[in-house]
């Protein structure tokens, strides 16, 4: 559970790659409003990961909790893979919004 400020920190965070990759999970592809799309540790909070950008992918709740089981089974392996493929989603998101919103100008 995060603490007020952790909280805080994690929906500027949130709200921030919103903004710069448009209100998409980065697992499973589809749009959603802005409010349905969650913060997530790529390195957990347990293992020291902090709330950064580099550290949070944007993930809608049915996403989020296929990745916390996958924690919670201890399927680290497969659990890094999907991380990996989330992450390269979220960078490919981020450079064709910003390029479409210039576009948009």
């Amino acid at each position: 559970m995060l603490e007020d400020n952790e909280e805080s920190s994690m929906r500027k965070i949130r709200n921030e790659l919103i903004n710069e990759c448009g209100a998409y999970c980065w697992c499973c592809g589809n749009y959603f409003t802005p409010t349905e799309l969650q913060g997530h540790h790529i390195i957990t909070k347990a293992q020291g990961g902090k709330i950064t950008k580099s550290n949070i992918a944007i993930l809608c709740d049915t996403c989020h909790k296929k990745q916390h089981q996958l924690i919670k089974q201890n399927n680290w392996r497969k659990y890094h893979k999907s991380m990996k493929n989330i992450m390269y989603t979220g960078k490919v998101l981020r450079e064709n919004y910003q390029k479409f919103m210039l576009e948009m100008r």
